[in-house]
C-alpha cells in the first residue's frame, strides 16, 4: 500500500524578483492608478521589500526620523523584533499626502 507520506515533498519555487525594466514598468503603472491606496501600496511593497501582511499591520507612528533620514518601523519581522527600513524620499511624500 502507498501513502501520501511516501512521496517526496515537491520543491516550492522561490519567489522571482523583477528586473529593473519590469520594476520601472510596475511603478509607472501604479502611478497612473486613480486609487491613492493602490498607488501607495505598490510603492511601499516595491521600495521596501516588505510582505503584504507587514504593510497591512503598520500603524500611524511607523514613520520615524533618525537623524535627517526617515525610516519605516516594521513592528514584527521574522525574528519578532522591530526592524527599520529606509524610506525613499518619493515614498515619504506619498505617505505625507
Amino acid at each position: 500500500m502507498v501513502f501520501d507520506s511516501d512521496f517526496p515533498i515537491p520543491d516550492e519555487p522561490l519567489p522571482r524578483f523583477l528586473d529593473d525594466a519590469a520594476a520601472a514598468k510596475l511603478l509607472s503603472a501604479a502611478r497612473r492608478n486613480l486609487d491613492p491606496f493602490a498607488r501607495l501600496a505598490v510603492e511601499i511593497l516595491a521600495r521596501t521589500g516588505m510582505r503584504r501582511s507587514e504593510m497591512l499591520g503598520l500603524t500611524i507612528d511607523a514613520v520615524v526620523q533618525i537623524g535627517s533620514a526617515y525610516w519605516l518601523r516594521v513592528p514584527v519581522g521574522k525574528m519578532h523584533t522591530d526592524r527599520y527600513v529606509p524610506l525613499h524620499p518619493q515614498l515619504k511624500t506619498l505617505l505625507d499626502d
